[in-house]
């Protein structure tokens, strides 16, 4: 495979997960253009245009995969898509009720909608435009930020945006308004917990408007076990400088992974904490994107060492969901049944409505009904066919597992 072809298909992707949607299409159209043979490339376009709500045009797509790369994760794809058909119909039932200033109505419809990640642009700004218009202002920029961080330049999300730092600024600088009042009620109920819990991101309540305060992020704290044999050493502040400005984050990892936090001098620890900061993102999508080239080569055990990269840094963006499973999918490659399981049930609990929920929910049942373990193969088998009955997973196989 020419190397341009991955460095592109790299930058796609670091223009997709940057929110930069329209221009990580054009990138991938680029490469479609010279080859047809990458199969990673195709699938991100038809994410892409599945997320945009263009399901015809995503399937499409996915289908060129399937016939040229006979590749198995678009054809799970085009599996999966076929329940969004109704999702199509729903939201333009969501869309008239909007109009129709029916806003409880639509928000019913919406939530369905946003069970998948079809269309999931025009779905959360959709929800974002109704919360606003409830006044419940914490689940509205819940939903801006869903949609910006897909498309950071999407004019409808960001106008709506707009109109509530305005009705933000209000609310802090005109709070004997009695209809302000009322405002910063809702909020408070809202940050509190007695109202909208069932839509709060991870368990996690947003505060009102009037006590929002930015997130700080933890420090890493990495385990013993994790380190190199011999002793830590002392922080190369030169060289992780250099690595920094020159975004080299293969030397950033080993430079920042190396060193005892405890020993450093404050001027050291500025500069550990930026090569951490750019670890936690450009890092880790850049350790994602090496791993998921090397595991479609089925070069399991490089694809394994980038992507524990992305694992240990990546639990906060975008990226942790996809590492996961591909760590889960290079271990069915080593045939390591017992490591497979592990990265397949952190996957399970912690995305039980992920893009690729079906098939992990199937590999879990036949591993574990491998390994003897039925009672374990049987949840999972029974959670697949209670939830996915018309997926390709839930075969005989499944029914053979739930029958023992």
């Amino acid at each position: 495979m020419d190397n341009r072809v991955k460095e592109n298909y790299k930058k796609a992707l670091k223009l997709y997960t940057g929110g930069e949607i329209n221009k990580a299409l054009k990138v991938c159209n680029e490469c479609m253009a010279g080859t047809l043979k990458f199969a990673p490339v195709i699938n991100l376009k038809g994410l892409i245009l599945y997320q945009k709500g263009n399901l015809e045009e995503a399937i499409s797509t996915w289908k060129i995969n399937r016939e040229v790369n006979d590749d198995m994760l678009s054809k799970n794809y085009i599996k999966d898509a076929k329940e969004d058909e109704e999702r199509v119909i729903l939201y333009l039932k969501a869309e008239d009720y909007i109009k129709e200033l029916k806003i409880t109505e639509a928000l019913e419809v919406l939530i369905r909608c946003s069970e998948s990640d079809f269309n999931s642009i025009k779905v959360n700004t959709a929800l974002a435009l109704c919360y606003l218009k409830k006044g419940e202002y914490p689940l509205c920029r819940e939903h801006i930020n869903k949609v910006l961080s897909i498309d950071k330049n999407n004019i409808e999300t960001k106008e709506i945006k707009k109109e509530l730092s305005e009705l933000y600024d209000e609310v802090k600088n005109n709070s004997n308004k009695k209809a302000i009042g009322i405002v910063i009620l809702i909020c408070v109920l809202l940050g509190s917990g007695v109202l909208g819990m069932n839509y709060l991101d991870k368990g996690k309540a947003n505060d009102s408007l009037k006590n929002e305060k930015p997130v700080v992020k933890e420090e890493i704290v990495e385990s013993s076990e994790e380190k190199r044999k011999d002793d830590k050493k002392s922080l190369d502040l030169s060289k992780l400088n250099n690595s920094i400005n020159n975004k080299n984050m293969k030397e950033i990892y080993y430079l920042v992974d190396d060193v005892d936090e405890n020993s450093l001098s404050e001027k050291e620890k500025e500069s550990y904490y930026k090569g951490l900061k750019i670890l936690k993102n450009d890092g880790a999508i850049e350790f994602y994107n090496n791993g998921q080239i090397l595991c479609s080569e089925r070069k399991y055990k490089e694809a394994i060492e980038e992507l524990k990269k992305a694992n240990k840094y990546g639990k906060d963006i975008y990226v942790y969901e996809h590492v996961l499973y591909y760590l889960g999918l290079s271990e069915i490659g080593l045939k390591n049944d017992t490591e497979t399981i592990k990265y397949f049930k952190e996957y399970e609990s912690k995305f039980s409505n992920g893009v690729y929920i079906q098939e992990v929910l199937y590999n879990l049942a036949l591993l574990n009904n491998k390994s003897g373990n039925l009672e374990e193969a049987k949840k999972y088998a029974e959670r697949l066919k209670s939830n996915f009955s018309k997926s390709i997973y839930n075969n005989e196989k499944i029914n053979k597992i739930i029958e023992k």
